[in-house]
């Protein structure tokens, strides 16, 4: 606050593309976040990968991050430069509270990215049981197909992945 107060500019990009927000965003530290918003900074920057604080949220667990982010308006369903949504993020991690505080706030679940691959089947692939039984319940399309035609379940068979295959079951 103080720096802010004397001028000094609390929104540079790091060689990376990130911002002070990004990292606060990843280390859930929210009032930082909150203040930054007052102080009329971009909360919307994208790093060099097209990133934004709710990816960077996403990654790293912050699931009362999410919440605040969606309260002050920031977009949780813009895609990466892969394509990725937050859901995305959360989903490869197995961060399963982020998905449902992702859901509670109305992003997209069910969404592809450019290789056609969504955040369940991201999740199938970690093997995240606990986040395919969050997207279940928040009734995401757990059997979109990815580009080249595969599904969670395909991939849950060819991995053995039984409690994976027993869920996407239950979602039919």
């Amino acid at each position: 606050k103080a720096l802010y107060e004397k001028g000094i500019d609390c929104n540079p990009q790091d060689r990376d593309g990130n911002t002070p927000a990004h990292a606060a965003a990843k280390e859930g530290h929210d009032s930082i976040i909150l203040f930054l918003h007052q102080a009329k900074v971009a909360l919307d920057t994208q790093n060099n990968d097209g990133r934004i604080l709710a990816h960077a949220a996403a990654e790293k667990g912050q699931a009362k991050t999410i919440m605040i982010l969606h309260k002050i308006g920031a977009d949780l369903n813009l895609k990466d430069k892969q394509g990725n949504t937050p859901a995305h993020t959360a989903a490869y991690v197995g961060h399963t509270a982020v998905i449902t505080a992702l859901h509670e706030a109305g992003a997209h679940l069910s969404v592809k990215n450019d290789t056609g691959v969504t955040p369940a089947y991201f999740a199938t692939q970690g093997e995240h049981v606990e986040t395919m039984k969050a997207l279940q319940r928040a009734q995401a399309n757990l059997d979109i197909q990815t580009n080249s035609k595969h599904t969670p379940a395909h991939y849950a068979a060819q991995e053995g992945y039984t409690e994976i295959i027993t869920i996407l079951h239950q979602a039919q």
